[in-house]
């Protein structure tokens, strides 16, 4: 492939592949909610407003991220198969959040850590296919793979 500069100096190359700057800021502040309820959580472990507070946030954020697939299905056409398929398979992180906010706070974490780690792998093979932009796994993985850190250290020291 041929690298040509950008007007700003850039590689195109580099540019295409590039987490774009607002994504990558604004994903990672919305960790803060996570990191800041997680810890809460961890350090006074009998403290229920923010358990539930980070089981609806996480609820929500899977809800999010069902959307982008959504939006990264809908552009793409296909069979009628393909975007049966695509377009059902983005509603599952909402069905999982929603369903969180069902259940009591131990099997709500580990519905929405399922919901993470099925999240970030499925965006991987969308990106992995071309179906999402060529740096969108790139974004997904730090951030989920702190939410899912999260998860698991509220998870492990919950009541069983």
């Amino acid at each position: 492939m041929h690298n040509t500069e950008s007007p700003a100096g850039a590689s195109v190359a580099a540019t295409r592949c590039a987490v774009p700057r607002p994504a990558l800021l604004l994903g990672g502040a919305g960790l803060i909610p996570v990191i800041g309820l997680s810890t809460w959580i961890l350090v006074l472990p009998d403290s229920n407003p923010p358990l539930t507070a980070l089981i609806g946030y996480c609820a929500t954020i899977l809800a999010f991220l069902g959307g982008a697939e959504w939006g990264l299905a809908a552009p793409q056409g296909g069979t009628k198969g393909v975007l049966w398929r695509r377009f059902s398979l983005s509603v599952v992180p909402s069905l999982l959040g929603w369903l969180a906010l069902l259940l009591q706070s131990r099997p709500a974490i580990a519905i929405l850590l399922s919901g993470f780690v099925w999240t970030v792998v499925y965006d991987h093979r969308l990106g992995l296919v071309g179906d999402a932009p060529e740096w969108y796994p790139r974004l997904r993985w730090p951030l989920s793979l702190v939410m899912i850190a999260c998860l698991i250290a509220v998870l492990s020291i919950l009541e069983h």
